[in-house]
C-alpha cells in the first residue's frame, strides 16, 4: 500500500501538495488573506472525482505542525471508505485532461491556456455602442409590431438631419416633427 508523501506547490513556496502514491489526496499550506491576523495554517483532505463533495474535510490549525497531524487524523477517516475504484476514478480523470491539452491545442486547453490565444479586443467607441444598441432596440420593436400585426411606426432609418423644420411657436397647432421623426403624419 502507498504512502502519503509530501510534494512542494511549484507555485508558492508556503504549501504543499499530499499524495497517496500518484493521487492528488489533500493539501497544506498558510492561509492567506487575513492581513494583521495571527499565522494560521489550512488543510484539506479529499479528491475528486473518487468521493462525494459533503466527504471532502478541511480546517486550520496554529502552526505547521499541527495542521499535518489535524491531516493525517482526518486521512486515516477518509481513506478507510475508499476502494481502489475511488483512485482509479481520479487517475483517468487525470489521464483524459492531460491527453485533451495534448490533442485539442490551447483553445480547448482550459482558460489559462486560453487566454494566450484569444483574438485582440477591439474597443468601441460609445458612438457605436449606441448606434448597435438602438439598431438591436428597432429591430425588436419592429418585429414585435409585426407580430401583433400592428402597422410599423417605427422608420427602418432613422436620420436627425431629414427631420422637418417646425414653423410657427411650440404650441401652434404644427405638428412638431422634431419628437416625431418617422412617425406618420397626423392628419
Amino acid at each position: 500500500m502507498p504512502e502519503l508523501t509530501r510534494r512542494p506547490d511549484p507555485h508558492r513556496s508556503d504549501c504543499w501538495l499530499i499524495y497517496f502514491g500518484d493521487v492528488h489526496v489533500g493539501t497544506v499550506a498558510r492561509a492567506v488573506g487575513t492581513p494583521n491576523a495571527t499565522e494560521e495554517w489550512r488543510w484539506q483532505c479529499g479528491f475528486y472525482p473518487g468521493c462525494n463533495a459533503g466527504e471532502h474535510r478541511a480546517g486550520s490549525a496554529p502552526s505547521f505542525d499541527q495542521a499535518r497531524s489535524d491531516f493525517e487524523r482526518a486521512w486515516r477517516t477518509f481513506s478507510a471508505r475508499r476502494t481502489e475504484a475511488d483512485y482509479q476514478a481520479w487517475r483517468d480523470q487525470r489521464d483524459w485532461d492531460n491527453a485533451e491539452v495534448r490533442h485539442a491545442g490551447p483553445q480547448r486547453a482550459g482558460p489559462a491556456a486560453a487566454m494566450n490565444t484569444l483574438p485582440p479586443v477591439r474597443i468601441l467607441n460609445l458612438c457605436e455602442v449606441l448606434t448597435r444598441a438602438c439598431k438591436l432596440y428597432l429591430k425588436l420593436v419592429r418585429r414585435s409590431q409585426a407580430r401583433r400585426g400592428n402597422p410599423l411606426l417605427v422608420p427602418r432609418r432613422l436620420h436627425l438631419s431629414a427631420a422637418p423644420q417646425v414653423s410657427g411657436p411650440k404650441g401652434s397647432n404644427d405638428h412638431d416633427h422634431r419628437y416625431h421623426s418617422g412617425c406618420p403624419q397626423q392628419t
